[in-house]
């Protein structure tokens, strides 16, 4: 690509900013979409997302627009990355039938470093933003030292109403289940923010389109929402109190979204810490596994106040299609994922040593899971896991240690309030815990059916 002249070919970073407008077809899908398609460029990164904002037409017609600004450091030319905004416009639909006309995706350059920029197809800074509330609200959002007070006076009379602090979602942890939600996120345009300790989920992250954060703080710095996606409590103490955790750098009223299974007592811990710092906990573990959660249909079982919840009522909305609204007291929702957790590991448990016993019966084992998927002794983990096991599948999607931890949480839990262990809830507990013991750990949880003495092949 050949620069233009004025607009020389960039050998070190550039920061500029960049206006985002759609008001045609899905326009917050638009926006949201075009920003990940901005980090798409190897040499672009993008840096800070605003909210969303709606406002009217301004010397055009149609809907009402959904606007954003978004920062990048870039090392393209000012020349290459408008083509490379324009691109994206033209695969978003864009058309220029006559000036001002409604349109699906509009992309402007606003600010290029401190420099003035005057070719024959692009001005920068652009030329009207200082008249304009909708570049200017959500440029203040993000970078307020580019804006002069007296500039936001000039324009206050012009409705502009913020959406949602829609970008980019962070999210930490991103094993099975995290990298699922974020490809699910991905997939429904929102920018997404991440990081975890493993090198290679990252570049695989990455690969998608997704942000890379240096560190939890990283992702906290960037994002006013924060999806948790760590295995246990130390881990999420760390995420959120590490000395590059969240609390490092989140800001009054961000939203932290708790979704391991934890100890109802770990997860009201961490809601008084929040409220102490003037953030949002909302209690939502989730469940279905990475297939569903990356479609869109697992499970999040969810507990703050009212106003909160509904204030991200669209991200819960695209992150799972069952949401159960437990209480508004965090840890509640920590309690019921305990009680479902117990009982897939008592199901499953089950589901392994009766097949393993058909197969010792002289029963061909995948004829009986049939029968008993059609029968009362069906359930939804046991036909999940043991198609896999029947087929010497044990790929981790969930590890054993998962439901060792969580069987083991339940019980800990019912001895805390001074109540029995329940009695098959004990021995499934024990079943897993001998399983991590005898070297399944590391296994997907269908291993339960090698600790039942169950044999694994395609005939059964």
């Amino acid at each position: 690509m050949s620069p233009e002249t004025g607009s020389p070919k960039v050998l070190s970073p550039v920061v500029a900013y960049i206006a985002l407008g759609a008001n045609l077809g899905q326009a917050q899908f638009t926006v949201r979409r075009a920003i990940q398609d901005l980090g798409r460029d190897p040499h672009t990164r993008v840096l800070r997302c605003s909210s969303l904002y709606c406002t009217a037409p301004v010397d055009a017609t149609g809907p009402d627009f959904i606007n954003a600004v978004v920062q990048v450091s870039t090392t393209l030319s000012a020349a290459e990355l408008l083509a490379w905004l324009q691109s994206i416009e033209e695969g978003a639909g864009r058309e220029r039938p006559y000036r001002n006309a409604p349109r699906t995706l509009d992309l402007d350059i606003l600010l290029w470093g401190e420099q003035s920029i005057h070719t024959p197809s692009l001005t920068v800074p652009h030329p009207r933003m200082w008249e304009r509330a909708f570049v200017l609200v959500p440029l203040a959002e993000i970078a307020p030292d580019r804006v002069p007070d007296v500039a936001l006076h000039a324009v206050q009379d012009q409705e502009i109403c913020r959406v949602s602090a829609s970008g980019p979602v962070g999210l930490v942890g991103i094993g099975n289940m995290g990298f699922a939600m974020m490809q699910r996120l991905l997939q429904q345009g929102w920018p997404v923010r991440v990081f975890d300790v493993d090198a290679g989920r990252m570049q695989a992250a990455g690969a998608l389109g997704a942000q890379l954060g240096t560190d939890a703080a990283d992702v906290a710095a960037h994002c006013r929402h924060v999806l948790v996606a760590v295995v246990d409590a130390a881990q999420t103490e760390a995420v959120l109190a590490g000395p590059q955790g969240i609390y490092a750098c989140a800001r009054k009223g961000d939203v932290i979204f708790l979704c391991p299974t934890l100890s109802p007592l770990d997860v009201e811990r961490a809601a008084a810490q929040c409220v102490a710092r003037g953030l949002h906990l909302i209690d939502a573990p989730m469940s279905g596994g990475p297939a569903r959660a990356q479609q869109g249909q697992m499970s999040l079982m969810l507990a703050a106040p009212e106003q909160v919840l509904e204030a991200e009522a669209a991200l819960l909305q695209d992150l799972a299609l069952q949401r159960f609204v437990i209480s508004q007291k965090p840890g509640d929702a920590a309690r019921t994922k305990l009680i479902n957790n117990l009982l897939a590991a008592i199901n499953l448990a089950g589901a392994c040593e009766v097949i393993a016993l058909a197969q010792q019966w002289g029963l061909d084992a995948t004829r009986t899971l049939d029968v008993v998927e059609a029968s009362s002794g069906q359930s939804w983990i046991g036909s999940d896991r043991l198609r896999r096991a029947l087929q010497n599948d044990f790929e981790p999607r969930a590890h054993t240690t998962l439901l060792a931890k969580d069987s083991r949480l339940a019980l800990e839990t019912c001895a805390g309030l001074g109540l029995p262990a329940p009695a098959l809830g004990a021995l499934a507990a024990q079943q897993f815990s001998s399983a991590c013991e005898s070297g399944l750990s590391q296994l997907d949880d269908a291993s339960l059916f090698l600790q039942a003495g169950g044999k694994a092949s395609a005939a059964g």
